[in-house]
């Protein structure tokens, strides 16, 4: 917020404020180890019909977006998991370790999946993801009996990460 836009603040009013400058002026800038990596907001959503906090993270010329209801910190919180997932992917390595502690084979889980081992390996070299019907099938094929577990960490990990 601009020394401007304070001043105007403090004279007419936020809703005054709001109304001459548009919601941006409560923005504040997402930092992470001391570099703007997106921006905070909180505006009311016209589809939700209530105030919300935005968060939007900008790498590698894409732009990524969180909305909670309640909280600033959630969005914080998403930003920094976001952006680390986006720098260092995990979702290959976790699939990789899975793949080598299991008994099946690459080709055994591909047909147990439905899916190519191609496609397999290209998802352990984190090139790209499986789409969520395969990741489910994938996860019940490596652990048949407590899959859901293991499906829920590695959907929130892909989530991330795309």
């Amino acid at each position: 917020m601009t020394k401007q836009i304070r001043e105007y603040i403090k004279e007419h009013g936020r809703t005054a404020a709001r109304m001459k400058f548009g919601n941006s002026i409560d923005d504040m800038p997402i930092m992470i180890d001391g570099s703007k990596v997106g921006v905070l907001k909180r505006f009311n959503h016209e589809q939700y019909g209530c105030w919300v906090w935005q968060a939007t993270v900008e790498f590698n010329q894409n732009e990524y977006t969180f909305i909670d209801f309640q909280d600033q910190q959630a969005c914080l919180d998403w930003a920094r998991r976001k952006l680390d997932a986006l720098v260092n992917p995990q979702f290959g390595k976790m699939l990789k370790q899975a793949v080598a502690a299991s008994s099946l084979s690459v080709e055994q889980i591909a047909t147990q999946a439905n899916c190519s081992r191609y496609g397999i390996h290209k998802w352990m070299r984190s090139e790209s993801w499986p789409p969520v019907h395969t990741l489910q099938r994938i996860t019940k094929a490596l652990s048949p009996m407590c899959w859901s577990p293991l499906f829920d960490a590695w959907s929130m990990q892909v989530e991330l990460e795309q």
